[in-house]
């Protein structure tokens, strides 16, 4: 399963702008789509690496309630390096899910590497990426401060 975080807001709150669902690292969306079907109101589907992106926009073109970012979430808010898998070692490496490993160390990504998926540096791609902090994040989407009370499911899988 591709790790995602998953935040449900709690719709009992006030002016929380509608959003059921907010996706940080949505890759393609293919474990998405399920989740996605059981929405009515704003979805933010978050992925930085633009072949990922593409491919969620695409799945998801008819669903007028989702809103796409091709940015990441960081320490600080900056152009910074981001590394990912290059989608031609996709099929190389016989694993699906490795279009959803990136990573803001390319060591961290290299650490994957078992008897079973071969990664070497020449599959890792490194891009500028755009990063905003989750504060900043949440301020922009919710325009306030959230506090962690109000978050009900922050779900990592």
């Amino acid at each position: 399963m591709h790790p995602k975080i998953c935040v449900t807001i709690n719709q009992n709150e006030k002016n929380m702008n509608n959003f059921d669902l907010i996706v940080i690292g949505a890759c393609h969306g293919f474990w998405l789509e399920n989740d996605i079907k059981k929405c009515s109101n704003k979805i933010l589907l978050i992925e930085p690496v633009k072949y990922n992106f593409d491919q969620l926009k695409n799945r998801f073109k008819n669903y007028k309630n989702i809103i796409f970012e091709n940015i990441a979430i960081g320490e600080k808010n900056e152009l910074i390096d981001f590394f990912h898998v290059l989608e031609s070692s996709i099929d190389k490496l016989k694993k699906h899910w490795s279009s959803g490993i990136g990573s803001f160390s390319k060591e961290h990504i290299l650490k994957h590497r078992t008897k079973r998926f071969q990664i070497t540096e020449k599959d890792i791609k490194c891009i500028k990426i755009k990063t905003i902090t989750f504060n900043k994040f949440i301020k922009l989407i919710f325009n306030k401060n959230i506090k962690e009370s109000q978050v009900i499911k922050l779900k990592f899988n």
